[in-house]
């Protein structure tokens, strides 16, 4: 059966994108990086789970493998993870501007920590999100029909 080309992407956000991720299809693992933000696989066309895991961190989406199609699956971090950096900076601007002691400073970075908490724990699972999948047809079918019409 001929393999379908699949593209997922990673967004670059922060300093994020220049770890390393696991990327799964259907469970197994395939790959433990993806080099520049971009990675190629071949898949046989039907539906499939892509899973994207970073430590205990990771986030999945089933995709449908079309033939002659190829799929571009986009992901990045969630949101909460941008307000955990967010949260940070001003916490310690705050901290080093106003020269907080004692009680104060605990009740600055209490954000933080409820967020760090929740991507630790239940948020784990869902770390990272992925865009609504693209579509384009393959330059191989158009290849495959000049050499049969010949």
């Amino acid at each position: 059966m001929k393999k379908e080309k699949i593209i997922v992407e990673r967004k670059r956000r922060f300093s994020e994108s220049k770890y390393s991720v696991g990327v799964y299809i259907d469970e197994e693992f395939l790959v433990n990086t993806i080099v520049n933000n971009r990675q190629e696989i071949e898949l046989d066309p039907g539906k499939h789970i892509l899973k994207i895991m970073q430590g205990n961190r990771s986030g999945e989406i089933e995709i449908n493998v079309k033939k002659g199609k190829v799929l571009t699956c986009t992901f990045s971090s969630t949101r909460l993870t941008y307000l955990i950096y967010l949260s940070v900076v001003v916490a310690l601007t705050i901290y080093y501007g106003f020269e907080l002691k004692g009680d104060e400073i605990f009740f600055l970075y209490i954000p933080t920590i409820l967020l760090t908490l929740y991507t630790f724990t239940i948020g784990r699972k869902t770390h990272f999100v992925f865009e609504q999948p693209t579509e384009v047809d393959s330059w191989m079918n158009d290849q495959l029909e000049e050499h049969s019409s010949v």
